[in-house]
């Protein structure tokens, strides 16, 4: 009779403490996938949601411009993301003469400007600590370069800068020339790096300076979205290697000219790469199973598709190049996401020169978390780069200087 009674006895009947206290250590995204358990499931996990929503060392550094470009009103902010996941508050504002925000990197900011003599001249930022490593002069430094930080994570600081160039790019030897700065030995080197399946370089439609969104490292390899692929660097082989993108049936055409650089096709998520494709309804999300398979048609698996009618059907104040206000209707060509935050399950959008929305891949919704009503400070500004930030402690140097 006993063993009857224990076969019958559902999650429904235990103390719902005891269902709390386990449903508090699964993630956010499997936690809500539990909610068609039944009516009390979803009550709990509902309630959970508001009385104890999850916290995130995630935000956003975001780079400004000013309308009439001038470069002395150029700044970039840290931005902290609100427990309720729909809001930003303001952080630090970093100060620096450097122009670009390139890249960030669990705690590390990239940045970027040309000197006197128009030579490319970097600097490394741990904002938190508000700590400056200017690196040194880098060959060839008067040629743009694509640049991108390793690092990861350790309050060390060792971190490097990867850089290569469009040009020096051997199709038929299947070869990259790449320069790396250390932070350990202070200095650049040079390297030929061998490039796998460089023959996708050759493909229909593969575009050879198409590659202007962020870059993501993860466990000791380096991922861009390069045109019709994937590049993927090997820190430890020091070798890249080429992947196909997926590409679904609803696959729009692809977006050629933006009005920024904060396009961000990549993110991780659950330990895998995520690539995000532009469609004809909005975005689809994929993950790279790249430990799985050998083939690139199976390495990528379809995850969700974002469709942006809700945010196509809204209106949103712009101001035009003489400081004019407007009123306009948002189309798909003002939409880019710009990062993605795994605590929260959110993908952030751009939506324009200055608004930025949140979805939410637990409810499905937008939200706008920075725009319109925000400081009047910040309304003569237009964003161009919108980068995710971790805010983590990283001892970059041994004193702290501003960065000149």
């Amino acid at each position: 009779m006993e063993e009857k009674e224990r076969e019958t006895t559902t999650m429904d009947e235990l103390c719902p403490d005891l269902i709390d206290a386990v449903l508090r250590r699964v993630p956010l995204l499997p936690r809500t996938r539990l909610k068609p358990v039944s009516k009390a499931w979803c009550h709990h996990i509902t309630t959970l949601r508001h009385t104890a929503p999850p916290t995130s060392s995630t935000g956003l550094v975001i780079s400004y411009s000013e309308f009439n470009d001038d470069p002395k009103l150029h700044r970039s902010s840290l931005f902290r993301i609100q427990e309720n996941s729909n809001s930003l508050s303001l952080a630090c504002t970093p100060s620096h003469s450097y122009r670009w925000l390139v890249n960030s990197c669990n705690g590390l900011v990239l940045y970027a400007k040309t000197n006197e003599t128009h030579n490319w001249v970097y600097c490394v930022s741990s904002p938190v600590l508000n700590q400056y490593r200017i690196l040194p002069q880098r060959h060839k430094s008067e040629i743009l370069a694509r640049e991108s930080l390793a690092f990861d994570g350790s309050h060390r600081g060792n971190f490097k800068v990867v850089s290569f160039f469009f040009q020096d790019i051997d199709v038929s030897g299947g070869k990259i020339e790449c320069q790396i700065f250390s932070s350990e030995t202070g200095g650049w080197r040079e390297i030929e790096a061998p490039l796998i399946n460089s023959f996708l370089l050759l493909q229909n439609g593969f575009q050879v300076d198409d590659i202007t969104g962020q870059s993501v490292y993860r466990k000791g390899k380096l991922y861009w979205v390069w045109s019709v692929c994937m590049l993927v660097f090997d820190e430890d082989e020091e070798s890249f290697e080429l992947v196909n993108l997926p590409k679904s049936a609803e696959t729009g055409e692809r977006k050629k000219k933006r009005m920024c650089f904060s396009y961000t096709q990549l993110w991780e998520s659950d330990g895998k790469i995520n690539y995000c494709e532009s469609t004809r309804e909005g975005y689809r999300v994929w993950k790279y199973c790249d430990n799985d398979y050998d083939d690139d048609e199976n390495r990528w698996e379809a995850k969700r598709l974002i469709v942006l009618d809700k945010l196509k059907s809204r209106e949103m104040e712009v101001v035009d190049l003489f400081g004019e206000r407007m009123k306009v209707r948002v189309s798909e060509g003002m939409i880019w996401p710009c990062a993605f935050n795994e605590d929260f399950q959110l993908v952030y959008f751009q939506v324009g020169p200055r608004t930025i929305f949140s979805y939410s891949f637990e409810t499905g919704e937008f939200e706008e978390i920075w725009g319109s009503g925000n400081p009047v400070e910040t309304q003569n500004y237009f964003f161009c780069y919108v980068c995710p930030y971790l805010f983590n402690s990283v001892n970059l140097v041994k004193r702290e200087f501003d960065a000149g």
